[in-house]
């Protein structure tokens, strides 16, 4: 990992990392970008750009709080990789981590630079990143619809903690 990192930097010696801010990126910036990335992904089957709409819907629309990093290869968007905090600061999700393919290694730093971030603010050391791109999943995070509303999804774990939500031991 540390050598495609390094490898990254080097051969992008341009490239910035920035946190994500809404009042600084705005929507159509974000929108251009991922319908861009989509283009450049479209062989792959299981990308669903329904999540990336959602993703922009509730951050615009619904002034939903989502953390994130943004890379810029120069003043374009190159990678987004977003996350979200419990509601006590102790555990966090990753939501979203997408970068062109041209970019060797892009996907290695987003992921690394938001875990780095993400410890750094929080001191979190653990990131759930559960996959994303088997159809089951797509279609639990469409019918329970994660974006749209204010609210947190509740996560059964076997039965010795079925009654215990997502956050559990955190709020």
């Amino acid at each position: 990992m540390r050598g495609k990192l390094n490898k990254f930097r080097k051969e992008n010696p341009d490239c910035i990392v920035e946190v994500f801010d809404k009042e600084k990126i705005d929507r159509q910036e974000l929108k251009s970008f991922y319908e861009e990335w989509f283009k450049s992904s479209e062989n792959r089957k299981s990308i669903d750009m329904s999540l990336y709409e959602s993703c922009l819907e509730f951050i615009y629309d619904f002034d939903g709080r989502l953390g994130g990093i943004v890379v810029r290869n120069n003043v374009k968007i190159i990678g987004v990789a977003f996350f979200s905090i419990s509601p006590l600061e102790k555990q966090s999700v990753g939501i979203t981590s997408n970068g062109f393919c041209e970019f060797k290694g892009l996907n290695e730093f987003l992921a690394y630079e938001r875990y780095r971030f993400v410890y750094e603010k929080y001191k979190i050391k653990f990131m759930n990143v559960g996959s994303a791109n088997s159809g089951r999943i797509i279609n639990m995070k469409k019918k329970f619809c994660f974006f749209r509303e204010k609210l947190f999804i509740l996560v059964l774990k076997g039965k010795d903690i079925r009654n215990k939500g997502f956050w559990q031991d955190d709020c």
